[in-house]
């Protein structure tokens, strides 16, 4: 059955709202990656910090998306040309995503970014308080002359054993480490 040119139309029309829904999707997808902190990094660089924990978490919310986005494409083209895909229809969908990318999707990401970053710095006044008053505690007079007893136990220990290994080896006629012998 020929589809009639108001149909084709109406697709196509509709194909751009659809792909702007998907842009949003993919936004919220996104948006959780900036709230666990993830970046998109080379996981097979040395030293990177669970690297490849990252990239798998990117890859996932990717299939997330690709998999939400065949449905919603799906149901799509089901409900607007009867179960047939049609190249305008995936084109339309296609511009409707990039042109919410480029505009409204940068903006949120922008804004949500800045905004985690600043929620971030509010919940970190706290732990930075009381960093400071933790290291505060520790340069107190009484505490550091612990340390310094403490370390000067801990030298003093350690002076003790390495002179009983250095009896120890004398007994047994080992000559000394300076060369010299008894």
């Amino acid at each position: 059955m020929e589809k009639s040119m108001s149909s084709i139309a109406l697709m196509a029309i509709l194909s751009l709202p659809c792909g702007a829904f998907l842009g949003m999707i993919y936004d919220v997808i996104r948006f959780s990656r900036i709230l666990v902190g993830v970046t998109v990094e080379n996981p097979f660089k040395k030293h990177r910090r669970f690297a490849l924990l990252r990239y798998l978490y990117v890859v996932l919310g990717d299939l997330l998306f690709f998999a939400i986005a065949s449905v919603v494409m799906c149901v799509f083209f089901f409900l607007t040309g009867d179960g047939r895909m049609r190249s305008y229809g995936i084109f339309g969908a296609l511009l409707g995503f990039f042109v919410y990318y480029h505009t409204l999707g940068r903006l949120f990401i922008a804004i949500s970014s800045r905004l985690v970053a600043f929620c971030r710095h509010i919940l970190m006044l706290p732990v930075k308080l009381l960093k400071k008053i933790f290291n505060k505690f520790w340069r107190l007079p009484i505490v550091t002359a612990a340390f310094t007893r403490y370390n000067e136990y801990i030298n003093n220990r350690k002076k003790i054993v390495a002179r009983k290994k250095r009896q120890k080896r004398m007994k047994k006629g080992q000559n000394c480490k300076n060369g010299g012998g008894t």
